[in-house]
């Protein structure tokens, strides 16, 4: 069809108040409560008698539509009728919901995580390797409001994967992930550590031994502790000074490393992360934007560079397991990002003009 370069206003009906993209559409839900798709399929989505939607998210062919109790609909094209996700609960609302090329996520009111779909490589959660796809919205231990569990605010699932370069179920492999952010602004992460996705190592990654089949902190127990700690990413060209290598990855200065854990991003509160393909992004509550994985085409902004035999460079071919501060950033807060196949972007402001808090993500 044809290519479209310049912006223009969408024909709905109403005015939008949310809208997501998926793999050849728009949707959006509108103020009069229904939603509409245009591109690769057009057609207007009526909610369920008595509710309306106030939200939604897409990926592929997927869309997602959340009602106003907090009820969370799903359908393969918008022709179809809507249906609930079954196993969530009842007597929980949906506040947070992510449409990945493979699994899906959602959290509730009450901090519960819930996940379903392609369950290989721990992408789940779960603690195992799930050979096949879970069609039932399974709740993932650890996480809500019972003692000693954290509460999730935010998921978001893997994008631009829909399929991955996998050789049956070795770990260790490309693959999706599941990022959950919980209210004390910690980041959680599932699914393949490959390529540095993991963010769970001291040193560069090539092929990780092992996924994550269970939702890991960042910043906690190192994959390599017993070897001499060498930051990768922006990082480590600042090795030399210590302070701003560990402003780069919000470690305290002195922690990085020890004991055996990697203390990634404990000085930042993140609002929220997202994965992509092979990189992925975080957001601080102070408008920092961390960048970590594959670097090859640029995608994570880093002025990163790998030091192969002999000490020689390649520019952007590194494999970057610290989630580190985008260089280019530095005096601008990021109030929104967004997160591509080979690409990221984010909208910026002045220190001068910092507002009170950084917002999610586009």
């Amino acid at each position: 069809g044809d290519v479209q370069n310049d912006p223009s206003v969408l024909p709905y009906k109403a005015p939008a108040v949310d809208v997501a993209a998926g793999g050849t559409f728009v949707v959006a839900v509108l103020e009069d409560g229904s939603a509409a798709c245009l591109g690769g399929v057009e057609d207007v989505v009526q909610p369920p008698s008595g509710t309306t939607f106030v939200a939604c998210d897409a990926c592929e062919k997927i869309v997602m539509l959340l009602d106003a109790a907090g009820r969370l609909y799903a359908t393969s094209t918008p022709k179809l009728a809507p249906q609930l996700i079954p196993g969530l609960p009842d007597d929980d609302s949906v506040v947070s919901f992510s449409a990945g090329a493979m699994c899906f996520a959602a959290a509730t009111a009450r901090g519960r995580l819930f996940t379903w779909g392609d369950g290989l490589q721990g992408t789940l959660g779960l603690g195992v390797n799930v050979k096949k796809t879970v069609e039932t919205a399974t709740r993932v231990p650890g996480f809500g409001d019972e003692d000693g569990e954290r509460a999730a605010v935010s998921v978001a699932c893997c994008r631009g994967q829909s399929n991955p370069k996998r050789h049956g179920t070795e770990p260790g492999q490309e693959g999706p992930r599941v990022h959950v952010t919980t209210a004390d602004g910690r980041l959680h992460i599932a699914g393949t550590t490959h390529k540095g996705l993991g963010a769970d190592h001291l040193h560069k990654v090539l092929y990780g031994p092992c996924d994550h089949l269970s939702f890991y902190e960042v910043g906690g127990a190192a994959a390599d502790p017993k070897g001499a700690p060498c930051p990768t990413g922006a990082a480590e060209d600042l090795a030399a000074t210590p302070e701003e290598a560990a402003h780069r990855m919000a470690v305290e200065p002195g922690n990085y490393g020890k004991d055996g854990r990697t203390h990634y991003l404990e000085t930042a509160r993140i609002v929220h992360s997202t994965p992509a393909h092979i990189h992925s992004l975080a957001l601080s509550d102070d408008g920092r934007l961390f960048a970590w994985g594959c670097g090859s085409n640029g995608r994570t902004g880093l002025r990163a560079f790998m030091r192969g035999p002999g000490g020689s460079k390649r520019r952007m071919k590194c494999y970057v397991s610290t989630p580190t501060a985008i260089e280019a950033l530095d005096g601008r807060r990021v109030l929104n990002y967004g997160i591509g196949r080979y690409w990221g972007f984010a909208i910026v402001e002045p220190l001068s003009s910092r507002p009170a808090s950084a917002a999610g993500p586009a």
